[in-house]
């Protein structure tokens, strides 16, 4: 529990045990007893100014640099600073090495600089390389660590990304190796049963007992094949929550139109002609593409309703997904969603067409030959 609040208020945490510190010598040390009132002010912005740390780190440092001459010209107490202010400073240069990059860091380090020499100048007595290197170690130090902390963190961010990426790749290896057995297990399958098709066939009236184990045959292939792809896709689609579900058909479609509705597009379902047994693979395509009309017109048509219709032909089913919405549901119909429902259509040797309505909005027509 203090773990999992330290990592949403960590920062909070630093800055006000930094701001505490600072107050508490200003306040409980009497050397700073006659310019406590002046300088815990100070201190008080300058603890407020970590707040933007992370976020303007640059600015950050300037403020604090900022603050500790105001220190300087409030403090009466010779050759000594509060060594509360002084650690703000610090944090501030450590926060500009850690946080910055490209032209911002390179203001960061010319911004370290000018204080080094702004420090040397103002204490007069150290113009010289001992002076410079102290000041240098004093702001130089913490933006430096800041530097290499940062580098470190990306370097290993980059090699989770390139952990993950291999990772990625060994999946994808491994999920291409499994289609390729599915394939083999699928093709094996359908021959034995073409095969023992055959023999049932011709020995149907000479040997009805030898047709019949022909034909149990059949059976207990096809069910093996089944459960075997049905394993093997469900590797394959192991991160697809779907998976287990029925395949999908246009026998679905009102649910489908209720979860629309649902969502906030009024949907009314019309069916033309006689309903007819469809193939699993036009039907459950036939699906797909409209769910993805209803899907884009739900995303793009606004305040609309939508009409889906089907109608059963000789020759083929057709679709249209009609919404009376403002604009077109797909901008200039070069979308994913349509490009997906143009390949389900052709695989079929059936067609898309998308465009605005008769009567305005817009519209998908999709032809799947029966």
């Amino acid at each position: 529990m203090v773990r999992r609040f330290l990592d949403s208020h960590g920062e909070l945490v630093l800055v006000f045990g930094l701001g505490l510190l600072a107050q508490a010598e200003l306040w409980l040390d009497r050397e700073w007893a006659a310019d406590k009132y002046e300088l815990a002010p100070v201190a008080l912005a300058m603890t407020a100014v970590l707040l933007l740390r992370i976020r303007r780190p640059l600015l950050t440092l300037v403020l604090e640099i900022v603050g500790m001459q105001v220190t300087l010209a409030v403090n009466t107490v010779e050759k000594n600073d509060p060594m509360g202010l002084v650690l703000l400073v610090m944090i501030g240069a450590y926060s500009a090495g850690a946080h910055t990059r490209g032209r911002a860091l390179l203001a960061s380090t010319l911004v370290v600089l000018a204080a080094t020499a702004l420090a040397m100048i103002e204490d007069g007595s150290s113009v010289n390389v001992s002076g410079f290197l102290f000041f240098a170690f004093f702001f130089g130090a913490p933006f430096l660590a800041g530097v290499v902390i940062r580098i470190r963190r990306e370097r290993e961010r980059l090699l989770v990304r390139e952990r993950d990426e291999r990772a990625r790749l060994a999946v994808a290896e491994e999920r291409t190796r499994i289609a390729r057995e599915l394939h083999d297990v699928v093709a094996h399958a359908i021959s034995v049963i073409v095969l023992q098709a055959r023999g049932a066939r011709h020995s149907l009236a000479a040997d009805p007992d030898d047709a019949r184990y022909a034909i149990d045959a059949i059976e207990r292939t096809a069910s093996q094949a089944l459960s075997e792809m049905r394993r093997l896709l469900a590797i394959l689609r192991a991160d697809d929550a779907a998976t287990l579900a029925p395949q999908p058909s246009l026998g679905q479609l009102e649910v489908l139109a209720g979860q629309v509705r649902d969502a906030g597009l009024p949907v009314n379902v019309r069916v033309e002609g006689a309903p007819r047994e469809l193939s699993p693979g036009v039907d459950a395509s036939a699906y797909r593409i409209v769910q993805e009309a209803l899907t884009n017109a739900l995303k793009h048509a606004g305040p609309a309703s939508a009409l889906v219709t089907i109608r059963y032909g000789s020759e083929a089913l057709e679709l249209e997904v009609a919404d009376d919405g403002a604009g077109p549901s797909n901008g200039d119909g070069g979308g994913h969603g349509l490009m997906g429902m143009r390949e389900r259509a052709a695989v079929f040797g059936g067609t898309i067409e998308a465009g605005p309505g008769r009567d305005g909005g817009y519209s998908v027509r999709a032809r799947l030959p029966l």
